[in-house]
């Protein structure tokens, strides 16, 4: 095993929309700044009472202010005072983690691409101009760059891969489909869930 630390984000799955969204629908979305996407971002130092809050909705997004201000020794309106704080700073974003293919999305690849060091940041740029592209990020390591595509079909996905403008300047790409996600955005899937639920 190995890591690889990001050295700069291009998208990141918060980042990524599905073409049929329109630009109207996506900043109706986003109430709020989404949080920190940058390793070189700092975190805001939290209060007891805010770790709380966030514990409290790590474990359960769809609490009340209510049930959230009793679990958290507040009231009801400090607890939405206090989320609306942590979502106006970006300290905490809450959002829906939809597995793509419900979506009409099921074929998911990761690519690693090598470039040269003048041709990272282009490629990187020319990766967002295709909608399928969830995340990408320059990289340390063999591969300087990794993306998670996600697509319709096999048929798209080879197309992209040999006709795609924006893997011109690659000097190799390597993908690896993606055959079940145990955790996307941070999120277990159902089926780890249960089997964690279960031990």
């Amino acid at each position: 095993m190995s890591t690889l630390p990001v050295m700069k984000y291009y998208r990141t799955g918060y980042e990524w929309h599905p073409d049929f969204l329109t630009p109207e629908q996506v900043s109706e979305l986003r109430e709020f700044v989404p949080p920190p996407q940058s390793p070189n971002d700092s975190a805001k130092a939290l209060s007891s009472t805010d770790r709380a809050i966030v514990r409290l909705l790590a474990a359960d997004g769809r609490l009340s202010n209510d049930k959230l201000g009793r679990a958290a020794g507040i009231s009801e309106a400090t607890a939405r005072r206090r989320v609306d704080e942590l979502r106006r700073t970006g300290a905490i974003a809450l959002r829906a983690v939809v597995d793509p293919a419900q979506l009409g999305l099921p074929v998911e690849a990761i690519l690693w691409i090598k470039a040269a060091p003048g041709d990272i940041d282009p490629i990187g740029a020319a990766l967002l101009t295709h909608p399928g592209v969830r995340y990408a990020a320059a990289i340390t390591g063999e591969y300087q760059i990794v993306a998670d595509l996600i697509v319709a079909t096999k048929e798209e996905l080879h197309s992209v891969l040999t006709r795609s403008p924006m893997l011109n300047r690659a000097q190799a790409v390597v993908t690896s489909f993606v055959v079940t996600a145990l955790k996307r955005s941070g999120v277990l899937s159902t089926a780890l869930r249960n089997t964690v639920a279960e031990v």
